[in-house]
């Protein structure tokens, strides 16, 4: 019949419950290695196993294998088998041969067509017993079929039949609404769906039942599919099964929607007494594309055998071959289709197969083959090819050797390479005997192996003596000892090229005489193994004719250089310079080193060159020394330096003659640049000054100093008329002083005075003029003494530059550097100068000062309700209220944002301060308007009166501002006086915020002490269905060098006060996106979501879900692995500004969590409008759930709110068991707590998710 019996037990491995432990830092487990676990659950799987232990009928389960894994009393008694003896054993092992072949047959029918009903028979002591069988697969989460469930009911007598069917249909429901298979029920011509299971529910993307059944199947459809199916379906209907393989959009409308391959099968069916289409649905995308994969694999190895550039073959151990690829059949001159079902050795030429036979058994044997085998191929034509063949074996699954491979490696070209190399080195061998030079080699240590003729005959040698000496023996004694460290040194060293030894060295022949010579040493390797070749060419006459030639450039050279006057040049017929003096040096800023070997025609100018080449274009310098050589030829040249520079000489060329006649040119320049220049500048000096003077925009004049009254203009410019606006007539005859204005008079007599004396011989300055109309301009005025022939002042050239529009410039310049641009207040920079100054007059005269420092609460709604124009509009009014408000001895500043300073002197108590701030406040209060919309200002002061006089503007602005937080900390819309505590509060916060952004540098930049600096800790959240760790949240931690380690209710207050918190927020999401990927890598889904708190300080600008969104990218992290949290205070607080961020950050698959449920008093409504995906209580309503019904009632309420919103419940701060119970039995989704972990390391996060102690 194909079943058994067991009473409920199961094969696979069982955990009973194990004492309740305790994990590292504190994690409690409940049950065995897993955290706590609800004490009830959706799904029972004890009333499941009482279901089925009570049926009537046989319930049993099987592998693949055939092996009962789940059997019920009723298939014990049906198989007569004693109860607890079936689990584990095989139908046959208590049923006749054949009873289980016909439960095979049907076991197969299901695996191959799903869920089948059979009659089955089992004999027994009062004769055989029919049963009918309802056999089903059932699959794991991943689809596959994992075994054979089956229900079975006695029809031998029909006394309950009816009532056993219906509780076999029951039985078989409640199984297949628990299957990972999708099943479901349609009926009626639109094919409504009646009835589903949960798993067929998700696959059309819905969680729940019966947000399937009602629906058309063929709304889940492609509309282009539609008809097909209706087709397809009704077929179905007239008793033809259907099975097929569909593509469907697996999961749509939800995260995990995806592009899926499904295995469909379809049969008829009668549901509620009409016909209907029952559907099983198998989700085999990842088969499917495993299967792809297999398959493109072995398409890539079929082209790569088949294409391979070396030949291959596969054979039998047998010998016989399988297969060769084309390369080699290529080789061999036939077809690839000739070669199947031959033996290996037909491959070979006779004389090899005997060899090939020995290989072939060791192969089979498993034995690799490691370098190869050298045999010959033989053709269809009967050519022999020399092949290197590699033979290895392959082993199957269980290892033993199913075939082997052979790669053969055409040889032909090595073959003919020896054969080539012994030519080339007997050529070798003749060309070194040929050689002009000496030739020597030599071995390593020194001893000399070989040597040609010319060697013998330079030193002295008859043949064959030579070989075999130490080549020191040709080296002068004093020197033998450093030939050998050189020697030694020259061969451990790898030499990529040729060394040679220079041309001061010597050699010693045999009968003693020493001759100069230079050695060229190359290392090579010989067939004997690495030697030294050295070629030694004898310089004695070499040696000779240079001290010569030296001899006689150095005469030349010293009668060349002593002309620095003059450029000598000598060029040979193609111009290439061959000598260049020192005069040429100086005359084209070129070294001799670098211009010999240079062209001259790069050092003259090209329009002269080809004046110069004009008579013989073709023949260019020869063609010179052709013209030139009867007489010798000076012309008028322009030169160009090396710096680009252009200089006039004179030029005179002569021949230069050689033993073959004309061999080149001597050029001689001489430079007249500076001549001519002096010449022409001579020239036009009087006419370039007349122009230069009369056609200057700046206004000119020549002003008189030897007469009797100095400054009388003797010439004017149109530029300095249009500047005055007196005519020339008007200006001549008067002097400078006419047109300077009354002030600066005085001035300009003794400017006037200074140069006339001769005191000055120049001056300069900005002075104002009074123009014809009566105007003030500003002049940049410019005067320089001109003497005459005896070196007295005779006249002063003086220039006027109008500077009037810059000076105005530098005024405004100068006001908008100290005063707020938006408002025209005073800016930080002018109060804190002004404060300074009432400082130092403090106490000088005594008296007392203050500050009242104002910041606007909740300035930002403005801003992001009405617009920035609406916000800048608000500010420009306070100013104007702040200016009528405040004295004209006092100062109103704006600092920056909405903060304003007013700076209050002449105090004589903190009485009248206190009186400003109310003042200020009542002018504030009055409501304004700013475009359509009337504003009611409230703002937060800090004050701070002092008439000591150890204080400064710093520390009077850092008290005034610790005040303004302290009211704003203390509800805002007042005013606080500023205190010692206060001080002190401020002094914290300067000394923490300067340690703070240090730590974050070393945090950022990976500097720290060890031990020292930011960190993050996790705590664990823990599924209340399963007890395992789904989420970690991080948690900041700064282990301080002095005050120990520090949690952030201790510093995130600076944090958010001093602009720190979006660098360190940034870097703790960094942090924990990086710890979460790497968590992901090792452990896949089983990896906990990450969970990253927030502030409102670091939403609004969309910057945070840009870095974050970049951050997930970087790091290969899927956005589901991340959950921000925020406070719901916070929430409250900046709605409007935090929406933005958060929408994004949700819309790309992050979740969001609101943090501290309870506190912030947000509404439904209003949470409704967030992108919320988590709610987390807070945790004063989890410690009091136990405390009465009340506490109870209310944590029930918010779970019944959140559930209402579709919301994931997190319970936070579980502390005790008791807790825990109410929690599970609340409701929520995951708890938190000290009672199941505390924040630990990731390393000890990373041992709970492993399970390693």
């Amino acid at each position: 019949m194909g079943f058994g019996g067991a009473r409920m037990q199961q094969t696979s491995d069982q955990h009973g419950p194990d004492p309740a432990g305790t994990g590292p830092e504190g994690v409690r487990h409940v049950t065995g290695t897993a955290a706590p676990r609800p004490t009830t659950a959706p799904t029972d799987p004890v009333l499941a196993a009482a279901l089925v232990e009570q049926a009537h009928g046989p319930v049993f389960a099987k592998d693949l294998h055939g092996r009962f894994v789940v059997a019920n009393a009723a298939a014990h008694r049906a198989l007569g088998v004693a109860p607890g003896h079936l689990v584990g054993r095989r139908l046959e092992d208590v049923t006749p041969t054949v009873v289980h072949e016909d439960a095979l047959r049907n076991d197969a029918a299901v695996l191959s067509h799903g869920p089948q009903v059979f009659t089955e028979s089992v004999p027994g002591v009062h004769g055989a017993r029919d049963f009918v069988v309802a056999k089903f697969p059932i699959t794991d989460d991943d689809g596959e079929v994992r075994s054979i469930g089956a229900v079975a009911l006695d029809v031998s007598t029909s006394e309950w039949l009816r009532a056993e069917l219906a509780i076999t249909q029951e039985q078989y429901r409640v199984l297949a609404e628990s299957a990972t298979t999708g099943v479901l029920v349609t009926a009626g011509p639109d094919h409504v769906v009646r009835w589903c299971n949960l798993a067929a529910a998700r696959m059309h993307g819905v969680a729940r039942v019966d947000k399937l059944v009602g629906r058309s199947l063929l709304e889940t459809v492609d509309p282009l599919e539609r008809e097909e199916m209706r087709a397809q379906y009704a077929s179905v209907l007239t008793g033809e099964p259907l099975e097929t393989r569909a593509y469907r959009v697996l999961n749509p409308g939800t995260d995990r929607e995806r592009q899926g391959v499904v295995d469909l099968r379809a049969r008829r069916m009668q549901w509620d007494g009409e016909p209907a289409v029952v559907t099983e649905l198998l989700d085999v995308t990842d088969q499917a594309e495993d299967a792809e994969r297999v398959a493109r694999s072995e398409r890539r190895l079929s082209s790569l055998f088949a294409q391979a550039p070396v030949g291959y073959f596969e054979a039998g151990t047998d010998g016989r071959l399988h297969a060769v690829n084309h390369r080699l059949a290529l080789l061999l001159g036939r077809e690839v289709e000739d070669w199947a079902g031959r033996m290996v050795e037909d491959l070979l030429v006779p004389g090899d197969r005997a060899a090939l036979r020995a290989r072939l058994r060791r192969a089979t044997a498993g034995e690799q083959d490691e370098g190869g085998t050298a045999w010959s191929l033989r053709t269809a034509t009967g050519q022999h090819v020399p092949v290197q063949v590699h033979l290895s074996p392959v082993r199957d699954d269980d290892g033993a050797v199913d075939r082997l491979a052979g790669v053969v490696l055409d040889d032909r070209k090595a073959e003919r390479y020896r054969t080539e190399a012994v030519e080339r080195g007997r050529r070798l061998e003749q060309l070194v005997r040929a050689m002009p030079d000496a030739v020597l080699i030599c071995s390593q240590d020194g001893t000399i192996t070989q040597v040609n003729d010319q060697a013998e005959a330079l030193f002295g040698y008859p043949p064959g003596e030579m070989v075999g000496l130490a080549v020191e023996t040709l080296v002068p004694v004093e020197r033998a000892e450093r030939h050998v460290r050189h020697r030694d040194r020259f061969v451990a060293t790898s030499h990529a090229a040729p060394m040679s030894t220079g041309l001061d060295i010597e050699a010693l022949t045999r009968d003693g005489r020493r001759i100069p010579v230079e050695v060229l040493l190359s290392a090579v390797t010989l067939g004997t193994g690495p030697a030294v070749v050295a070629s030694v060419r004898d310089m004695t006459a070499s040696r000779r004719l240079s001290q010569e030639l030296a001899h006689s450039r150095d005469l030349l050279a010293g009668v060349l250089d002593a002309a620095t006057e003059q450029a000598v040049v000598a060029i040979d017929l193609d111009g290439v310079v061959e000598v260049f003096n020192s005069g040429a040096e100086l005359l084209l800023q070129c070294p001799a080193a670098e211009a010999v070997g240079r062209r001259l025609d790069e050092f003259v100018e090209p329009g002269d060159l080809a004046a110069l080449f004009a008579d013989a274009p073709d023949e260019r310098w020869a063609g010179v020394a052709r013209a030139v050589t009867t007489s010798t030829r000076t012309t008028p040249r322009r030169y160009v330096t090396r710096a680009g520079t252009v200089r006039d000489v004179l030029q005179s060329i002569t021949v230069r003659h050689g033993a073959g006649g004309v061999v080149g040119l001597v050029v001689v320049a001489t430079d007249v640049t500076d001549r001519l220049a002096r010449e022409a500048a001579l020239a036009d000096s009087e006419q370039r000054f007349r122009l230069a003077f009369d056609h200057a925009t700046t206004g000119m004049a020549l002003a008189d100093l030897s007469s009797g009254v100095p400054g009388r203009f003797l010439q004017v410019n149109q530029a300095l008329c249009d500047l005055v606006r007196y005519s020339e007539g008007e200006l001549l005859g008067a002097d400078l002083t006419a047109i300077t204005h009354p002030d600066d008079l005085d001035a300009t007599t003794a400017v006037l005075d200074d140069l006339r004396t001769g005191r000055l011989g120049s001056a300069r300055r900005e002075v104002r003029y009074r123009r014809a109309d009566g105007a003030t301009i500003w002049v940049d005025e410019s005067l320089a003494v001109v003497l005459d022939a005896h070196g007295t002042p005779a006249y002063v050239v003086a220039q006027h530059q109008d500077v009037t529009g810059r000076k105005v410039a530098e005024e405004a310049l100068t006001r908008a550097a100290m005063h707020d641009g938006l408002t025209g207040l005073a800016n930080r920079a002018l109060l804190v100068d002004h404060v300074t100054q009432e400082v130092a007059r403090m106490r000088r005269d005594g008296g007392g000062l203050g500050l009242i420092y104002l910041d606007l609460d909740n300035f930002k709604d403005v801003n992001d309700s009405l617009g920035h124009e609406a916000g800048d509009a608000l500010l420009v009014e306070i100013a104007g209220r702040l200016r009528r408000c405040v004295r004209d001895v006092d100062t109103a500043a704006r600092l920056g944002g909405d903060e304003f300073v007013v700076l209050c002197t002449g105090l004589t108590s903190i009485d009248e301060l206190v009186a400003l701030a109310q003042r200020i406040e009542r002018a504030l209060a009055l409501d304004i308007i700013v475009g359509a919309t009337s504003l009611s200002v409230t703002v937060s002061a800090g004050l701070v009166f002092r008439d000591d006089t150890d204080v400064d503007a710093e520390d009077l602005l850092r008290d005034a501002d610790a005040a303004m937080y302290q009211a704003k900390r203390n509800g805002g819309h007042r005013y606080e006086v500023a205190d010692p505590a206060l001080q002190a509060r401020a002094l914290r916060q300067l000394s923490l915020e300067a340690e703070l952004r240090q730590a974050l540098r070393e945090a950022e930049g990976g500097t720290a002490v060890p031990g020292t600096g930011l960190s993050l800790v996790y705590q664990p959240s823990y599924d209340t269905r399963t007890g395992s760790i789904v989420a970690c949240e991080a948690l900041l931690r700064w282990q301080h060098p002095t005050r120990g380690l520090l949690s952030p209710d201790a510093f995130l207050d600076v944090a958010e006060e001093r602009a720190l918190m979006w660098p360190l927020g940034l870097w703790i999401m960094r942090t924990a996106v990086r710890q979460a990927a790497t968590w992901y890598a090792r452990l896949g889904a089983a990896a906990p979501q990450m969970w990253v708190n927030v502030s409102a300080g670091q939403l609004g600008k969309n910057l945070l879900a840009e870095r974050t969104l970049q951050l997930l990218v970087d790091h290969g992290l899927p956005t589901d692995r991340l959950c921000v949290e925020i406070t719901e205070r916070q929430v409250v607080r900046g709605a409007h500004s935090t929406t933005g961020d958060l929408s994004v950050l949700r819309a790309a698959g992050v979740d969001v969590a609101i943090d501290d449920f309870g506190t912030g008093h947000a509404g439904m409504d209003y949470l409704r409008r967030l992108p919320v995906t988590v709610m987390k209580i807070d945790r004063s309503f989890v410690n009091d759930v136990t405390l009465d019904e009340a506490h109870a009632a209310l944590a029930a309420s918010m779970v019944a709110m959140g559930r209402s919103m579709d919301l994931k419940i997190v319970a936070e701060g579980v502390e005790t068991a008791a807790q825990h119970d109410v929690v599970v039995a609340l409701g929520c989704d995951l708890e938190q707590g000290f009672w199941l972990a505390r924040p630990m390391p990731a390393d000890d996060v990373e041992r709970l998710l492993t399970g390693v102690a």
